[in-house]
């Protein structure tokens, strides 16, 4: 708990602006299926300032505004791809006016959200303040069973 703390505080003195990190746990939350996660997520976006549209489209990794869009789809690739990620997707990221040291704040943000996803997920932690849309179990990210 204090790696996270002190992960999660020095996270928030970076140059995201929570705007950025609450659109990514929203994505991650999402991708992983963590129903809690994306419940306090769309409930702390909204408290940062995030519109019902920006709540929606962070869920599915999009964005209106490219800079955001760029973000929220190479957050997507790193969670998809379990952070295999081309040249290219890091080029996207240059392209869209991130900085060296954003690009890592984006990862560390995405690292941090599947640690929080996972451990709510294991724990089977109880909603305590329901989701604002009730199609949450439609996920564009189911993923075929992996087993070997």
């Amino acid at each position: 708990m204090k790696a996270y703390l002190l992960a999660e505080e020095a996270l928030g003195n970076g140059r995201l602006t929570l705007h950025q990190r609450e659109e990514i746990s929203l994505a991650v939350a999402e991708i992983n299926g963590s129903n809690y996660c994306l419940a306090t997520h769309e409930l702390a976006g909204k408290q940062a300032g995030l519109s019902d549209e920006e709540v929606t489209l962070a869920r599915k990794a999009w964005s209106n505004d490219a800079k955001t869009k760029a973000m929220l789809h190479f957050v997507q690739a790193v969670v998809l791809q379990r952070g295999e990620i081309s040249d290219d997707d890091f080029s996207a990221l240059r392209t869209a006016g991130f900085a060296e040291a954003e690009i890592i704040e984006i990862l560390a943000n995405v690292v941090l959200n599947i640690f929080t996803n996972y451990f709510n997920l294991l724990a089977q932690t109880d909603l305590d303040h329901p989701l604002s849309r009730p199609d949450w179990k439609d996920r564009p990210y189911n993923l075929p069973n992996q087993s070997a």
